[in-house]
């Protein structure tokens, strides 16, 4: 991934089941693209999602809520997104 057009970088943990917490990253690309690449590492460091994201509004935003072992990972970067685990 060439980092050059990477214009902002949130991070944030959420532990989305009860003995696993995830790793969640939020790159805004550069306005020309309006775009957002949303990746989300499990506790093993393993690549489990990845999704690039319309940006249809300036706002950005990337947290994780609920409660600890049942959380979800929101962002806000054009529409509401969410990441969770299914219960197993």
């Amino acid at each position: 991934m060439n980092f050059d057009y990477v214009r902002e970088i949130y991070g944030v943990m959420a532990k989305l089941t009860d003995d696993s917490e995830f790793f969640a990253l939020l790159l805004v690309l550069r306005s020309t693209g309006q775009r957002a690449l949303l990746l989300v590492f499990d506790p093993h460091g393993m690549l489990v999602h990845q999704e690039l994201i319309q940006r249809r509004s300036p706002r950005t935003a990337l947290w994780a809520a609920g409660q600890p072992g049942h959380q979800e990972i929101s962002v806000i970067a054009g529409e509401p997104t969410h990441y969770s685990v299914p219960p197993r």
